[in-house]
């Protein structure tokens, strides 16, 4: 039951601005017994449908929604077809520019789609969830979208931007003016205002 995961960060400061998940078909080279598998599953339970654009529009759109009336952004993205459009509907007339590049340059630092890379990379990595090939694989998708909520708090208020480096991302992007421990995440009511982007 493959699912696809959306997530936008701000560049510079790798904050995680928004993230959220759904299903999509199951893709990839299909050996004879994984389609059969896969008929199987659809006469039980009808087409798994494709939700790969409403969630990226998910994501955008809410992204869209915090933006602070002067803001001015330029959105960076691989060539996927869908995107120009849905940055357009999401982020309006605070959209400057989409800059496309392909997803298939080498992966490495000097890659314009890097952050990201390195973001879904980290997503893989802490979430037990989303490591390949684990038989720690999610059941259900709104378990894992809880579960990706978890990270991305970790992730923009505990861990430091870089190795090496003293802040977050949420204070680099000045959402915060202090590095949060555990216990302020878990110990205690807290609430932050959604911050203008």
């Amino acid at each position: 039951m493959p699912v696809t995961q959306a997530i936008l960060i701000d560049e510079k400061s790798r904050y995680i601005v928004e993230q959220a998940c759904d299903s999509i078909r199951p893709g990839g080279r299909k050996s004879v017994r994984r389609k059969q598998l896969i008929k199987r599953h659809e006469r039980s339970h009808g087409r798994r449908p494709a939700n790969s654009r409403a969630c990226v529009a998910k994501v955008l759109e809410a992204a869209g929604r915090r933006l602070g009336p002067s803001a001015r952004i330029t959105f960076v993205s691989d060539c996927k077809p869908s995107y120009p459009g849905l940055a357009r509907r999401g982020f309006g007339d605070a959209l400057l520019g989409h800059e496309r590049h392909s997803g298939r340059l080498p992966r490495g630092p000097g890659n314009p789609l890097f952050p990201i890379n390195h973001t879904n990379a980290m997503f893989r990595d802490n979430i037990s969830r989303l490591r390949r090939r684990s038989w720690l694989v999610s059941k259900r998708r709104d378990r894992l979208e809880e579960h990706a909520w978890i990270f991305v708090a970790y992730r923009n208020y505990i861990r430091p931007r870089f190795n090496g480096d003293v802040q977050t991302p949420a204070q680099h992007i000045g959402v915060v003016d202090r590095r949060f421990r555990f216990r302020d995440l878990t110990g205690r009511s807290w609430r932050i205002a959604p911050a203008s982007i």
